[in-house]
């Protein structure tokens, strides 16, 4: 992932399950103390409280989930204190299990999306221009190329030239400040340094493609917006408005600069006005007001537009939404939310701006709950104490060493046959506890940003973590939202397998229905809502594709399942009835097409397995192109480019040499493939290569 490239999110290995519970607890004589101390380590990182006795793993008090603004500073101090008073013994291991959470899966992050229709007034324009692929139409999300029909602009970090081995295996001395190539020479190592492009973004004349040429070029490089004339650069720290009706001559109108410690975590391009959720690590002295921009600029936030859940949740990051005009770059409008910066996505619509965050129930409430009501196993008078024991205002960790006295006493107190009786069943019954309360445990919160004055207008909850944007959708007032409970690192004692669900929630983001328990012991690879229908890809040994019917929001069912080799972790809908799936089957990339006409009998009907280890869509979807008129898709792998016929079989037509291929536009019947040092332009009517473009240095 590079900064400039903030929306992307890559994830690593699993962690292995953790064992029973009832061994931890009793696995030393005498006092208990490393005992349950091993699963506070695995899972205390909050102190949200659940009721005891409530058990309903799909909806939350409506108090608890609601969130509201600081008063002041001082107010903004002491719910970080709160938050993170019960923690303060366990803060290392936390931290740690946060890094290793962070990449808890293998599955790449990937979205779908449609292409957005373009309609071009000039005379003498193109009929038929792509967009980005985006997961809503009227939403145009940032990209390293954007075009209008005419030209195309082209944003590069750097690039190496196709040297032979010798030269591109050697050292490169700094290139993060090199904006202009220097000629192949001799490092101070020693060893030959290949030439490195300029940093920048390309602006390249495409239409006609006689005329292909490199006309202009910014310094500035980033993901791109186009705007009508309006080039909109959005770096990790600073957002460029640059004027390109003259592409010759681009001219910078305006620039934001981010503060130190800022960044750009997500944009949008919707209705004529920029959305940017900008992230920024909380200071904890002096944590607000703060400036999100560069206080020249003057985008203050001041602490009574910064929300947070009223409970309090371990936060490190403060995440603001800005509204600004990409004619000037002015700020009209911002709002801010407190979240922990695990697992924080955003998912944007037509409707507003949905920022989630995943928190834990409190362990000591959800072991209370456990031994008091649940257990059955401890006599009366042990039971007493530990509810006497729970009505104390005192910290967690204190509360949790006194149930380490409590229960290491009562163990003490029986005979030495029974103490292993006991031991087998309370064993026995915390996995049993652990299978019925795991939606209980890891929740996702959603707090809705409503356009177009950013103002906080409902916030909920779903059991359980989401893997990106694209597992969210809203439709017809209500949100869908695809999840994974369990797995990865379990609930703080048990063998817990994974399993997924999915949840649709009203407008006030209250759950009306759910779909629970497919694919157990694996985990969501993708996600993709279509209408009422909904599509997953869940994955562990084999792919599970699966059809949801969510025409009842009071009533989704599962309705169609296939398991096949391999997983897709991208979907895409081809018309109404055939969606396309890619990923990998062992080593090599794989494309699929399902065939969802009876969606309680989806079909694999084509499978078209490439040579190649690796595609960047595994990455994007920003990668992915479809052209519906040509019934074609390109897809780049291991730096080839293909363009793929879905016809009526998954057919390669075309294969780009090796340019390292990035993206590919279409404009009418020709598509221009984008690579690191070379565009080549295809005509679609033949599939063959009829002009090239190599980059100036």
């Amino acid at each position: 992932m590079t900064p400039n490239d903030p929306e992307i999110e890559t994830f690593g290995s699993k962690m292995d399950a953790p064992r029973p519970f009832g061994k931890y607890i009793f696995a030393l004589s005498g006092v208990l103390l490393l005992v349950i101390g091993i699963f506070f380590i695995y899972k205390l990182s909050n102190s949200q409280i659940s009721p005891f006795g409530q058990h309903d793993d799909t909806s939350k008090p409506a108090d608890e989930m609601k969130v509201e603004a600081f008063k002041s500073k001082d107010d903004f101090i002491g719910y970080l204190q709160k938050a993170s008073i019960n923690t303060s013994m366990l803060t290392n291991g936390v931290r740690e299990l946060a890094d290793l959470n962070s990449l808890k899966l293998q599955a790449p992050s990937v979205g779908f999306g449609d292409q957005m229709d373009s309609t071009i007034s000039e005379i003498q324009s193109p009929d038929r221009v792509s967009q980005t692929n985006v997961q809503i139409a009227a939403l145009d999300e940032p990209d390293i190329i954007k075009t209008d029909g005419k030209s195309i602009f082209y944003s590069q970090e750097y690039g190496y030239l196709y040297e032979p081995f010798e030269l591109r295996s050697g050292i490169v001395d700094d290139v993060s400040n090199v904006e202009q190539s220097q000629p192949s020479s001799i490092g101070s190592s020693g060893m030959i340094r290949p030439p490195v492009r300029r940093i920048g973004t390309r602006i390249i004349d495409s239409f006609p493609s006689e005329e292909l040429a490199e006309v202009g070029f910014i310094n500035n490089n980033g993901n791109l917006l186009l705007d009508d004339n309006n080039l909109i650069v959005i770096a990790s720290q600073e957002i460029t408005g640059i004027d390109v009706s003259n592409p010759q001559l681009p001219n910078q109108k305006w620039q934001l600069a981010l503060d130190q410690g800022a960044y750009v975590q997500s944009t949008r391009l919707f209705d004529g006005k920029l959305y940017v959720v900008t992230q920024k690590a909380v200071d904890q002295n002096l944590p607000c007001p703060f400036y999100v921009t560069k206080e020249s600029q003057g985008v203050m936030v001041t602490c009574d537009t910064i929300y947070h859940p009223i409970y309090p949740v371990s936060a490190d990051n403060i995440y603001t939404v800005i509204k600004i005009n990409p004619d000037d770059g002015s700020v009209s409008t911002h709002a801010s939310f407190i979240a922990p910066s695990y697992q924080a996505i955003t998912y944007i619509s037509p409707n507003g701006v949905f920022l989630t965050y995943t928190y834990n129930e409190n362990v000591v409430q959800f072991v209370m709950d456990f031994l008091i009501n649940e257990a059955n196993i401890l006599p009366y008078d042990v039971i007493k104490k530990l509810t006497q024991l729970n009505s104390y205002e005192i910290s967690d960790s204190s509360k949790m060493q006194e149930v380490y006295v409590i229960l290491d006493a009562y163990r003490m107190s029986l005979k030495e046959s029974d103490r292993d009786k006991f031991q087998k069943e309370i064993e026995s019954k915390s996995e049993i506890y652990t299978r019925d309360h795991i939606r209980e445990f890891e929740r996702t919160g959603i707090v809705k940003f409503a356009f177009p004055d950013l103002e906080v207008t409902q916030t909920g909850s779903v059991p359980g973590t989401i893997l990106n944007q694209f597992s969210i959708d809203e439709y017809q007032n209500n949100l869908r939202v695809a999840t994974t409970i369990g797995g990865r690192m379990g609930i703080p004692w048990g063998n817990t397998e994974s399993v997924n669900d999915v949840y649709v929630l009203d407008s006030s983001l209250k759950i009306t229905g759910s779909i629970k328990d497919l694919g157990l012991s694996e985990r969501i690879y993708s996600a993709r809502f279509v209408g009422d229908k909904g599509y997953l890809v869940t994955f562990k040994q084999i792919d599970p594709f699966y059809v949801v019917d969510l025409s009842d929001a009071k009533k989704p069912t599962m309705v169609g399942e296939l398991k096949i080799p391999g997983y897709s972790s991208y979907l895409h809908p081809i018309g109404d009835n055939l969606v396309l799936g890619i990923g990998m089957d062992g080593s090599k990339v794989k494309a699929s097409m399902f065939d969802v006409s009876n969606p309680a009998l989806p079909v694999e009907k084509s499978v078209l397995s490439l040579d190649e280890y690796w595609s960047d869509i595994q990455n994007t979807h920003h990668a992915f192109l479809l052209d519906d008129k040509h019934k074609v898709f390109f897809l780049p792998a291991s730096g080839s480019g293909y363009i793929i016929s879905y016809q009526d079989n998954l057919k390669t037509i075309f294969k780009t040499s090796p340019i390292n291929a990035k993206r590919a536009v279409y404009i009418n019947d020709l598509m221009y493939i984008v690579g690191d040092d070379k565009l080549i332009v295809v005509d679609e009517l033949t599939w063959t290569e009829i002009n090239s473009l190599v980059f100036s240095q």
